[in-house]
């Protein structure tokens, strides 16, 4: 295939790769897929004293997203 053809099939399919629409701040969090692992990481900081840098690191969680979920109004 050309990089000519490849441009073109690129720039047919560059609709599919656009940012979506909406407001990150009125994301609805979906309670199940990692709220074990923030229940975890709030539980092991509070009870052990335990990073919650390490804890989100352990788990795979980036730490703005377990604060946003602690800091979530129900």
């Amino acid at each position: 295939m050309k990089t000519s053809d490849l441009n073109e099939s690129w720039k047919k399919n560059d609709n599919s790769i656009k940012k979506s629409e909406g407001n990150r701040k009125e994301a609805v969090f979906a309670k199940g897929k990692q709220e074990p692992q923030y229940l975890a990481i709030k539980e092991l900081h509070e009870d052990k004293g335990w990073s919650i840098n390490w804890l989100c690191n352990v788990y795979g969680i980036a730490r703005s997203s377990y604060y946003k979920w602690l800091n979530r109004k129900p």
